[in-house]
C-alpha cells in the first residue's frame, strides 16, 4: 500500500492492523524535512522545534513498525526519517514538473504580456497567499524601488479571500505601487503562461521549504 502522508500518522496506523494481517507492506511518500536532534535545537533557542521534533519521534515509534520503506523529496528528508529511526529503509525521490507543460514560449510571452499590459521589467510572485511565502517581504523591497521602472505580477490564489490576503492589498496600495501591480488567477495548467510573462520570478520564503517547486517550474519556463 502507498500512502501519500507522512508515517507516523493514523490513517497509517489504520492501515496497518490491515497489512499485519494480510502480510501486505506499506510504504510512504514523506515531505518532511525539519526533522533533528531536539537537544540541538533547544540549545540553539528553537524551543517549538525541539518539541516539535520529541513529539514526532514518540509518534513514529509504532509506525516504524508497520512502515516498510519511506520516499521523500529532498536529502534534508533523508536526514529527518532517519531522526525518526528508518534509517536504510528511506529512498529520496526528487520531485518534477510537466515538461509538456513547463517550457520557454515566446509566442505566448507577448500576448500574455499585451493581454495584461506588461510593458517593464515584471517581477512574479507566483505562491500562495501565505505569510511564510514572504509576499509582504517583496512587495516592501518592491516599494523602495519605486524611482525604477517594473511592475509585478501576482498570483491571487484561492487565498486571496483570506485576511492575509486582503492585507497584502492594502499593503500595495498604501505603498504607492498599486499602479504597477496586476493581479491574476490561474490554475496549475495555465501557470506557465505567467510563468514565461515575467522577467524575474521571486521566492521569498521565510521558512524552510519542503521543495519550493515554483522555482524549477520558473526555471523550465526561462
Amino acid at each position: 500500500i502507498l500512502i501519500e502522508n507522512e508515517p507516523d500518522t493514523a490513517i497509517v496506523r489504520q492501515s496497518g492492523r490491515w497489512t499485519k494481517q494480510s502480510g501486505a507492506k506499506i510504504v510512504c511518500m514523506s515531505v518532511e524535512n525539519d526533522m533533528g536532534s531536539p537537544l540541538m535545537a533547544f540549545l540553539r533557542g528553537e524551543g517549538r522545534r525541539a518539541l516539535r521534533s520529541t513529539r514526532s519521534w514518540f509518534a513514529a515509534w509504532r509506525a516504524r513498525q508497520l512502515v516498510d520503506h519511506v520516499f521523500v523529496i529532498s536529502e534534508d528528508g533523508v536526514k529527518s526519517m532517519g531522526f525518526l529511526g528508518w534509517g536504510g529503509r528511506v529512498t529520496r525521490v526528487p520531485l518534477g514538473f510537466d515538461e509538456n507543460l513547463f517550457f520557454p514560449d515566446f509566442a505566448i510571452r507577448g500576448e500574455v504580456r499585451d493581454r495584461l499590459g506588461l510593458n517593464a521589467l515584471t517581477f512574479g510572485f507566483f505562491g500562495r497567499l501565505d505569510p511564510g511565502k514572504g509576499p509582504d517581504l517583496l512587495i516592501a523591497a518592491l516599494a523602495r524601488m519605486r524611482d525604477l521602472r517594473w511592475q509585478l505580477l501576482i498570483d491571487r490564489f484561492e487565498l486571496s479571500a483570506s485576511s492575509y490576503g486582503r492585507s497584502l492589498e492594502q499593503i500595495i496600495s498604501t505603498s504607492g505601487i498599486l499602479d504597477r501591480t496586476i493581479w491574476f488567477h490561474a490554475t496549475h495548467m495555465e501557470m506557465p503562461l505567467y510563468m514565461n510573462a515575467a522577467d524575474v520570478v521571486v521566492a521569498p520564503s521565510i521558512g524552510k521549504e519542503q521543495y519550493g517547486r515554483v522555482v524549477p517550474e520558473a526555471m523550465a519556463c526561462n
